[in-house]
């Protein structure tokens, strides 16, 4: 140990009791994780929980040699059948390559989710005892770290995340506290390279890293020009010379020896390694299409950065500029602090939408006097270097990302873990100065606060027919992915309306992660072709001579061939009719649906919006449009082609829309914002 950290060393008291009675107690504690983990086999809960879970699987698991270990979304097939990547790979590899650790010696879908859920807990877990071990050596007693630990841990928001595999989510909070313990290492006892080993690793999985060691490096360069400036001054006192000439140097070399300028540089070169790697992968995989500026991966870190242009859905909606910024964001610290005495929900584990955040003025307020009070305790503790490191990491990260943390809804307030658990330290230390042998109460009451935490989230799982329904939808694709594994593969439906149909599964993220190693077109992808098609994989299910899973319940595969000759089979049945109306495209009319079709027919026909319209039949008013049909609004709907299964082939449209049972007319087209290109409107018979 050197004098250069002597002024921020606080022993750990041994306290009373063996030493490893706290850990015991903190891992029984995480245990309840476990025990109330409920059904993890299925994407089953609400809101970016599962369609960032299947997301990151379907990333990892698509992660191989065989494609030089590129992160991307999909194979796609062009209109020649030859395959093309649809890349992902703005985050560094080594969360990816841990969940594809953890996944690989499995083979079925559902043990697969199960492995990567264990694993995020396994690292949530992992992440509280670092920083349990962070806090007991920052503080004189290991009871008031453990409870820190806890209470913070515990926070819904963070329990309701810590099975949800996301790279974005558990993984950096891993990382971020694996640096911290590093820090604190070696602020106390001078060990440089476990600290860097640490930050080397942490950047691997995740850039949140960046958040810790900007203030790090920043105050421990400030503080070391500070010392060499008093060092300097000092000899220069004694030996009674005019200009200081203190062993320290100047500046220049002050800065050339710090170990905090180099700490910072090595995570400099070691992050501009990894985005070089991956823009590289990248561009390769393009096989040069797109310059290096025009890399989806390059456009995504500019706007998130804000040196580039926003989605302009995002840009239109909301501001991300002056107050509201900033209310938003005190707000999502006041909410993080409430998150306890909060009801237990969907809506408030997931998150409140970013533009009701600065209108929330009760949270906002929450959030600024927390934040005063934090930086207060900081300035009568001795530990300001590594704790307003932490309760300021939040900061550095939400600032200078402001562009895309102000979209965050649940992950928004885990970028402020690092100052609520500094306000619980230091509250905490506060107490237990007075509370003395009374202690054990509140390490017995933050025990049970985790327990009962874990067990509230547990409660929010699915009901048993949800669970039903989905192991119906893993066994479906269980038989589809044995016959399409290295194929071509044509979704029929588009990715919403697969989400739709199956609710809680996960959206068209879990389709790709179902489907890893095949070659997908989706309907809403391109062109609605068949050109190199393998297969088609469908809702709807035909004649049973057609199909190549007959045991499916839910979603069916049929050969590309035998799908052409079966759309065909469907128009000539139709065509064969008068049509209910005549106009760019024939309506036909079935009980209980609407048929488009039209001939010739290109892409293009079918880019405007369609429209559809009904009035109800006298004394039907009361019937609910949500049990026909989710996307109508009334009796009003707006879709695309490809919503309702719709398909281009040999030059003919073809697509069918339900409908319910208590309409009397019915109004439809096509429309654009200029106007409408066609509408028609007709009567119906219904029995």
């Amino acid at each position: 140990m050197t004098s250069e950290h002597r002024d921020f060393l606080t022993p750990v008291s041994k306290g009373k009791g063996p030493a490893w009675l706290p850990l015991v107690l903190l891992l029984l504690a995480l245990s309840s994780m476990f025990l109330f983990g409920g059904d993890r086999r299925h994407f089953y809960k609400s809101k970016m929980h599962n369609w960032q879970s299947s997301k990151n699987l379907m990333l990892a698991e698509n992660l191989s040699s065989a494609h030089n270990f590129r992160l991307f979304e999909r194979l796609s097939p062009k209109a020649d059948g030859t395959p093309a990547y649809v890349m992902y790979s703005r985050f560094p590899v080594g969360g990816y390559a841990l969940i594809k650790l953890a996944i690989l010696p499995f083979d079925t879908l559902s043990a697969k989710i199960y492995a990567g859920r264990l694993l995020m807990l396994l690292l949530y877990s992992a992440t509280t005892v670092v920083a349990y071990l962070a806090f007991a050596r920052l503080g004189r007693n290991r009871w008031v770290a453990l409870m820190t630990t806890l209470l913070a841990f515990s926070l819904p928001f963070l329990l309701y995340q810590a099975d949800q595999i996301c790279t974005e989510a558990t993984v950096p909070l891993f990382a971020v506290m694996l640096s911290f313990h590093g820090m604190v290492v070696f602020v106390q006892e001078g060990h440089f390279r476990q600290l860097l080993g640490k930050t080397c690793l942490a950047l691997l999985l995740s850039w949140k890293v960046y958040a810790l060691l900007l203030p790090f490096v920043g105050f421990g360069l400030i503080r070391e020009l500070v010392q060499s400036h008093k060092e300097r001054s000092t000899a220069a006192f004694r030996l009674g010379l005019q200009q200081p000439t203190g062993r320290s140097g100047g500046p220049g070399a002050v800065l050339l020896r710090s170990r905090y300028l180099r700490l910072g540089s090595v995570a400099l070169f070691l992050g501009l390694g990894i985005l070089t790697f991956n823009f590289a992968n990248e561009y390769i995989a393009l096989g040069g299409e797109k310059s290096l500026l025009q890399l989806s991966s390059v456009r995504s870190m500019l706007a998130r950065t804000g040196l580039g242009q926003l989605h302009t859905d995002y840009a239109d909606v909301y501001s991300v500029d002056g107050l509201d910024f900033l209310r938003a964001e005190f707000a999502r610290i006041g909410f993080m602090t409430l998150s306890h005495v909060l009801p237990v929900s969907w809506d408030t584990l997931g998150g409140i939408q970013p533009k009701t955040l600065p209108k929330s003025s009760h949270a906002v307020a929450i959030g600024i006097v927390v934040t005063i009070t934090c930086l207060i305790g900081l300035g009568v503790v001795r530990q300001k270097l590594l704790l307003s490191t932490l309760a300021l990491s939040g900061f550095c990260w939400v600032l200078p990302m402001r562009h895309v943390s102000y979209f965050s809804q649940g992950l928004g307030r885990a970028f402020y873990i690092g100052l609520f658990l500094v306000l619980c330290w230091l509250g905490l230390l506060a107490i237990g100065r007075w509370v003395g042998p009374r202690l054990v109460v509140g390490v017995a009451a933050a025990m049970s606060i985790f327990g009962l935490s874990s067990f509230q989230i547990s409660r929010l799982g699915p009901a048993a027919e949800a669970a039903a329904f989905q192991d119906a939808i893993l066994a479906d694709f269980e038989a589809i992915r044995s016959i399409t594994r290295g194929k071509n593969v044509f979704i029929a439906t588009p990715r919403k309306e697969v989400g739709n149909l199956v609710g809680i599964l996960g959206g068209g993220n879990a389709i790709d992660f179902y489907l890893s190693g095949s070659r997908i077109l989706y309907a809403d992808r391109g062109p609605h072709h068949f050109a190199g098609i393998d297969f088609v994989v469908s809702r709807g299910r035909y004649e049973n001579e057609h199909l190549l899973t007959p045991s499916n319940r839910l979603v069916f595969l049929y050969d590309q061939a035998d799908a052409r000759e079966l759309y065909e089979s469907v128009y000539q049945t139709i065509v064969a009719r008068e049509p209910a109306a005549h106009s760019t495209f024939d309506v036909y009319f079935d009980p209980g649906q609407v048929i488009y079709v039209k001939t010739p027919c290109a892409p293009a026909d079918t880019e405007a919006r369609f429209f559809l319209h009904v009035t109800r039949k006298a004394g039907k008013a009361d019937v609910s449009p949500g049990r026909w049909h989710s996307s109508f609004t009334a009796d009003n709907q707006s879709f695309e082609f490809a919503e309702h299964d719709g398909v281009i082939f040999d030059e003919k449209c073809l697509m069918t829309v339900q409908i319910p049972s208590f309409i009397a007319t019915i109004h439809t087209g096509q429309y654009t914002d200029e106007g409408p290109v066609w509408q028609t409107e007709f009567s119906v018979e219904m029995p």
